[in-house]
């Protein structure tokens, strides 16, 4: 991509995020009664109001608003995705092949829960047609074996059938989703070796390196402390390709609480007041806050991108938070304390 190109998508990812859910709206939104007092106050915001249009007030409810949100989310990716016109194998296609994984965990999660009516429900079908397999096919799945069937000759279909391959015990979905995780950083850091150079090379390396860092942070400590997980397994759950020395370090300590704060404060930290607030939390703020910072700073039009789909992410999980607050009655500070802005 030549520097004009990377110049206007840098210009356009920031037009984008300018329309973003503001902290005032974050705080009106979490003040709300019901879900459909939230789907009005959507309908005022820049980024939402036309898609929240078509969604009747008085029936809304959580699933139809989530999907939603997440195709509009997907949809300025596709515009952005186009300009660069790069085709989806490589790096720009990193949102293509990540809901290809979220598809499929999300299936084998159903299936292994026996809940195998709810698939069609659970179907993103504004997807249909980006993706390296039929979904409207999954409408169709029973079990294991047809999921294996859609997968065939997919880069995942050997993960699912090392896993799946066990007619007596639970499906690993542990380590199959550790699996396709790792192979998709991977193929993000093989796609970067081969197309970029330079200091975009490295930034881009760096990036992806730092998000699978904190991504086994944040579920090592959760294994750890919440599920008190064997530390061997642990380790087997990670995924490939973060930087590994302190997390082990809190992975073995009788006191992980210790490695963990020494990392956050080191690290992570912008103010050491915040320590006081969950370990996740803290994490999600920093990569919240890097992002920004990379979006805003970056010459970079790739960068300015990537980094505007994953704040997007955020906005995203941050209105899921908001419904559920509000369905299960929490007072609005409670609320806002979970969202990352």
């Amino acid at each position: 991509m030549d520097y004009e190109k990377q110049y206007a998508l840098a210009a356009k990812s920031r037009a984008i995020y300018g329309s973003r859910i503001t902290s005032y709206e974050y705080l009106e939104l979490s003040r709300k009664q019901s879900v459909g007092q939230v789907v009005a106050e959507l309908k005022k915001t820049a980024r939402y109001k036309n898609a929240m249009r078509q969604i009747s007030e008085s029936r809304a409810h959580r699933g139809q608003i989530e999907l939603i949100v997440e195709k509009t989310v997907f949809d300025i990716y596709l515009r952005l995705f186009r300009f660069m016109a790069e085709d989806a194998n490589g790096f720009g296609g990193f949102l293509i092949r990540k809901k290809e994984i979220e598809v499929i965990l999300n299936t084998a999660m159903l299936i292994n829960s026996g809940d195998i009516d709810r698939i069609i429900a659970c179907l993103p079908l504004y997807l249909s047609g980006y993706l390296s397999f039929d979904l409207t096919a999954f409408a169709g799945i029973k079990n294991y074996d047809d999921l294996l069937k859609i997968l065939k000759d997919t880069k995942y279909q050997r993960h699912l059938k090392a896993l799946a391959d066990t007619r007596n015990q639970d499906f690993n979905l542990d380590g199959f989703a550790v699996n396709i995780y790792g192979e998709h950083y991977y193929s993000l850091l093989k796609l970067i070796e081969s197309r970029y150079k330079g200091e975009l090379k490295k930034k881009l390396r760096d990036i992806i390196v730092r998000e699978i860092t904190l991504l086994n942070w944040s579920s090592a400590y959760r294994m750890k402390t919440m599920f008190n997980t064997q530390n061997d397994e642990i380790i087997k759950l990670l995924i490939p390709g973060g930087k590994r020395g302190e997390i082990s370090e809190m992975i073995y300590d009788v006191n992980p609480e210790n490695t963990m704060t020494k990392y956050l404060r080191s690290k992570l930290l912008k103010d050491n007041n915040e320590i006081g607030e969950s370990k996740d939390m803290l994490i999600r703020k920093a990569s919240y806050r890097y992002f920004k910072k990379e979006l805003t700073t970056s010459g970079y039009g790739i960068i300015v991108m990537y980094s505007l789909i994953r704040l997007l992410e955020f906005e995203q999980q941050n209105i899921t938070t908001v419904i559920e607050g509000v369905r299960y009655s929490l007072p609005s500070y409670e609320i806002e304390k979970m969202i990352v802005s």
